[in-house]
């Protein structure tokens, strides 16, 4: 792929990473996985269960994942999990506003 297409996905995640810092005052109780496309969808990603564990032994208490992921994250326990759709949803919830369909474990 052209340097240029990796510049500008790294780009949109600093991006995300910045406004979300900015949005929630106590992100080290969130964790991301998934695969942010360039038109703000959130797209599911494979192996994501060991992703999963690794985050509950960290002790993070929330899990953003893609929601084509989401059963496969209602396999771990302890952790809770929400499936989101796309970057607006991930805004609009670490802002605490209600999404319609929010799918969460």
């Amino acid at each position: 792929m052209p340097l240029l297409y990796h510049a500008y996905v790294y780009l949109e995640f600093l991006i995300l990473a910045c406004t979300i810092y900015i949005l929630a005052p106590n992100l080290s109780d969130y964790g991301f996985i998934g695969e942010l496309s360039l038109d703000g969808r959130l797209r599911a990603c494979r192996g994501i269960l060991p992703m999963i564990i690794a985050a509950k032994k960290r002790k993070i208490k929330k899990l953003i994942v893609p929601f084509e992921n989401i059963n496969e994250a209602k396999l771990v326990h302890g952790i809770e999990t929400i499936g989101l759709h796309d970057l607006r949803e991930v805004i609009q919830y670490v802002e605490g506003k209600n999404i319609e369909g929010l799918a969460f474990q």
